[in-house]
């Protein structure tokens, strides 16, 4: 067949002779053979000419110039046309000596031949998932070419690199939802660099997921071994901590606010890195300039970081004295900063403006008769007297 228009062609066939030029025929073709053509075998690996033979199934491609056919690139086929090829995934239910057998959704079980030929990745053990490569055989068994395992369970990500004092998520992923509950053990070789959290997890059924976190405790490599034992199935996942352990440090965002009289305010309480358990800050006024029980200002007596959390916010309410506080918080190893707080009486103007917004936000309805007066009303207009009928119109 002529392929395009630009002179090339490719013909496919039987080797019909081979003589020296070098020059081969097919289907009644002389075809010459180019110094530099591209030979190859029906695996892709590289052939010479004189590795040709007679009746031998080839596919012949190149080009057309002055009505000669010159061959850039030769590629053999499979030697028995008549061996039909077939691909398909399914799951292993027998392991045997020579193969396997294979059950495929709506077909049923498939014999597989494991041949000196056979290519195979990963480890061949009943309830796994494969894909077969391969040709039918008369008694429709297959004669695997190709045989490639799929993993049951996958983690991801399939490598994990954490910083020392933090966490990083994984995901146990099943190949399929199951029928019942799977339990996950996770287990870290050195918990000493790596911990994980929870060390065991539970994937419900009819789900493919459950998540679990890897904790840097020091600066080396291990690994984290996720299994699940009913199924035999295992993935080693390789843990990476960098960086040293920092000190845990906690401030406030801002450092200092100023606030009137009667009003209340949230700010931020931050640490440097998540933290790695539940910590409980105690919060207390350290100075005041106002002698009272209250110190001026209403705070809560403690706030908690979750494990993880960075921030959490803090509360704080004045009341009607006025001065500078400061307001110090602790966490339980020691570590505290401070806020600095201003309070300064508001004046009638701001008071006034609250004391409107809150009658905007409440009742803004007018009374009917109000507004029949004020149409009534002459603002002077000296136009206007008293008796005039328009008077009357204007108040209906």
């Amino acid at each position: 067949r002529i392929a395009d228009l630009e002179g090339e062609f490719a013909v496919r066939g039987a080797i019909e002779s081979l003589s020296d030029g070098p020059t081969v025929t097919i289907q009644g073709l002389s075809i010459a053979v180019a110094s530099d053509a591209e030979i190859f075998d029906e695996e892709g690996n590289p052939l010479l000419f004189s590795d040709l033979l007679v009746n031998q199934l080839v596919r012949v491609s190149g080009d057309i110039e002055n009505g000669e056919l010159t061959a850039t690139k030769i590629r053999v086929r499979v030697r028995d046309d008549a061996l039909v090829r077939i691909s398909f995934e399914g799951v292993v239910v027998e392991v045997f000596d020579g193969g396997f057998r294979v059950d495929l959704e709506a077909v049923g079980e498939v014999v597989v031949n494991i041949t000196g030929e056979t290519e195979m990745t990963g480890e061949l053990i009943s309830g796994v998932s494969v894909r077969v490569v391969g040709t039918i055989e008369p008694d429709f068994s297959v004669n695997a070419r190709k045989v490639i395992i799929k993993r049951l369970l996958q983690v991801a990500p399939r490598r994990v690199k954490v910083h020392v004092g933090q966490s990083h998520p994984a995901e146990v992923i099943l190949r399929s939802p199951l029928d019942t509950d799977v339990d996950v053990q996770i287990t870290s070789q050195d918990s000493d660099i790596a911990q994980v959290e929870p060390p065991m997890v539970t994937i419900p059924a009819g789900k493919v997921t459950a998540s679990f976190e890897v904790i840097g405790v020091v600066s080396g490599e291990t690994t984290v071994i996720v299994e699940v034992l009913e199924l035999g199935a295992s993935v080693e996942v390789p843990v990476t901590v960098r960086g040293e352990l920092r000190e845990l440090e906690l401030n406030f965002r801002p450092d200092h606010i100023n606030m009137g009289t009667d009003q209340s305010r949230r700010v931020a309480l931050t640490l440097n890195q998540p933290a790695p358990e539940l910590l409980e800050v105690v919060l207390q006024i350290v100075k005041s300039e106002v002698d009272s029980g209250d110190g001026g200002l209403i705070i809560s007596t403690g706030v908690v970081f979750q494990q993880g959390d960075r921030h959490v916010l803090v509360g704080i309410e004045s009341v009607m004295a006025t001065g500078e506080f400061k307001i110090q918080a602790t966490l339980p190893d020691g570590v505290s900063d401070d806020l600095e707080v201003e309070v300064r009486a508001r004046s009638e103007r701001e008071l006034d403006q609250e004391r409107e917004k809150d009658g905007e936000d409440g009742d803004d309805t007018h009374d009917p008769e109000d507004a029949g007066d004020d149409d009534d009303k002459t603002d002077g207009d000296p136009d206007r007297e008293e008796g005039d009928d328009n008077s009357e119109s204007g108040g209906g």
